[in-house]
């Protein structure tokens, strides 16, 4: 095994490692509010284990994410991946949390049988995950599946006769 695989079966050890503590948090949030504390827990606890989950270099996160090392430095050109700050090395390296996010949707996007357009169908699919997340977004879209969106138009009674096709009254 080389150093390579050695490093990305770590990387994906540690992913999958954050992976579950993210289901479990998402699972506990929509349940009964004795449980939120849990859930604040969880988060907490995923936000100490990306800390601990150091950058990765671009033949790592290409192993991990299954592309090529030009691939991936072109996905960190458009802004898919993240390059980690290090003073450390001159390296070029990536942020574990870009590359879950990446690894995320390109895993959907393959079980979908899409091999082709990854990079922009990836970022249309982070765009979709960001907006979903918006609380807003989320007030908008169930009110508009409630019938609740906007106000009914209410014309006034000329108006709706001109709107019916009918003479105004005069």
């Amino acid at each position: 095994m080389s150093v390579i695989d050695t490093e990305a079966t770590a990387a994906l050890r540690d992913l999958s490692r954050v992976t579950t503590l993210v289901e479990v948090a998402e699972d506990l949030e929509g349940r009964d509010e004795a449980l939120q504390p849990l859930a604040r827990r969880l988060r907490d606890a995923v936000s100490s284990q990306w800390e601990a989950i150091p950058p990765m270099r671009l033949s790592v996160a290409a192993s991990v994410l299954g592309v090529d090392v030009k691939t991936v430095r072109a996905w960190m050109e458009r802004g898919l991946l993240e390059r980690a700050s290090s003073a450390s090395t001159s390296r070029m390296l990536v942020t574990a949390p870009s590359v879950w996010l990446v690894m995320d949707a390109l895993s959907a996007l393959r079980e979908a049988g899409q091999t082709r357009g990854l990079a922009e169908a990836v970022m249309r699919r982070l765009r979709d995950d960001d907006l979903a997340a918006d609380p807003e977004f989320a007030e908008g879209i169930a009110q508009w599946r409630a019938g609740l969106l906007a106000d009914p138009i209410v014309l006034p009674e000329d108006d709706a006769d001109d709107a019916a096709g009918e003479p105004a009254s005069a």
